[in-house]
């Protein structure tokens, strides 16, 4: 969790308003929980977490990334409205969302393409600029997820994670919606950080 503004204070209060049930124990384990300094990073975090600090608080500062941080060729998905909305429709007349067409709609940029300010990538950022401060996200192996997203539906729904993909090297490989949808007969899953978002990506 990076805030959009440091903050001064004596105390933290960690406060969990839900959780999803475990398969063995009933209680909320941390492992670790640690404060961020104004700017430093932690020393002996994951490769993936010192990679996600570094990465929000430039989004934080600058707004995207430079060039530099992007590979070679970056995959940017869709940003338009009413997707949630069509997926929703998708999970519930076929009773399973399946894959989402972002195949279909996504755009291939090299590097210094995307870091143009008239770019699908810069349009990207721009749509997602309520994404990843201020919010509790997920980090994976190559992937950093964010639960600030479009939704669709009550009951029966669709939720879009906006997620950043990196390479091995941490370059940025991929700018898309991650889904979780509920549509008869249950739900596709969570993103998590094992490896890769269900979404099948170009």
């Amino acid at each position: 969790l990076l805030l959009p503004d440091p903050v001064r204070a004596e105390t933290v209060t960690l406060r969990m308003e839900s959780v999803l049930p475990g398969r063995k124990w009933e209680d909320l384990p941390l492992s670790e929980l640690r404060i961020l300094v104004k700017g430093k990073t932690p020393a002996k975090v994951p490769k993936e977490v010192r990679r996600a600090i570094e990465f929000l608080r430039v989004r934080r500062d600058r707004g995207r990334p430079e060039a530099r941080a992007y590979a070679a060729k970056v995959q940017v998905g869709s940003v338009d409205e009413g997707r949630a909305e069509r997926l929703f429709g998708i999970a519930v007349v076929g009773n399973d969302p399946g894959p989402t067409p972002d195949g279909a709609g996504a755009v291939t940029e090299p590097r210094a393409q995307a870091a143009s300010s008239e770019s699908r990538t810069s349009r990207w950022w721009a749509v997602q600029r309520e994404a990843f401060l201020g919010h509790l996200v997920a980090v994976g192996a190559r992937h950093l997820f964010s639960p600030a997203g479009p939704s669709y539906g009550d009951g029966e729904w669709v939720e879009l994670s906006p997620t950043v993909e990196f390479d091995g090297r941490g370059k940025i490989v991929s700018l898309i919606e991650h889904y979780r949808a509920d549509g008869a007969p249950g739900c596709s899953g969570l993103p998590d950080t094992l490896g890769a978002p269900q979404e099948s990506i170009p």
